[in-house]
């Protein structure tokens, strides 16, 4: 498995997701210490892969909706064409990937911080957000799965998306 994993997945995944886990543990966020690596490692790479796909189904859409305006809609089919033209597009779209996923490791960890403190007025502590983190996550990862399987549909030219 560890095999397939490219430098994009690496670098888009696991170095957000150890920044977010290390700031999770220095919170006092119940996540693993950087001094137990092996752990630390397989959980940074599975929130940075969560704090990824968090960023390209909700983040990218909002910042793209008409309302926000603040990135251009891209349109898939377009993509597709130009990135077999353009052998650095796929570069770029990198770079902004990894971009994202950093704004949204931020998001993430404001997010967490402060549903620490409201949980934690109801008598909760750190489980709690730790819980609901999982839940989101699991939820992040099932419409991830929706999008990636829409995205195969169209390669292979049978879908809408």
């Amino acid at each position: 498995m560890f095999d397939k994993l490219d430098a994009y997945n690496l670098v888009a995944n696991f170095v957000p997701g150890a920044a977010l886990t290390y700031a999770l543990h220095a919170s006092g966020f119940p996540s693993p210490s950087p001094d137990s690596l092996g752990a630390f490692v397989l959980v940074s790479f599975v929130a940075g892969v969560i704090t990824n796909r968090l960023g390209s189904l909700m983040v990218d859409p909002v910042l793209r909706s008409r309302r926000v305006h603040f990135l251009k809609p891209k349109n898939y089919r377009s993509y597709v064409s130009s990135e077999k033209a353009d052998p650095k597009l796929e570069t770029i779209v990198a770079n902004a990937g990894l971009y994202r996923t950093f704004f949204t490791a931020g998001l993430v960890y404001l997010i967490l911080r402060a549903g620490n403190l409201a949980v934690s007025g109801f008598g909760l502590g750190g489980e709690a957000v730790f819980i609901a983190f999982v839940v989101v996550g699991m939820m992040v990862s099932i419409f991830a799965l929706r999008k990636e399987d829409d995205y195969i549909s169209v390669r292979m030219g049978r879908g809408d998306s």
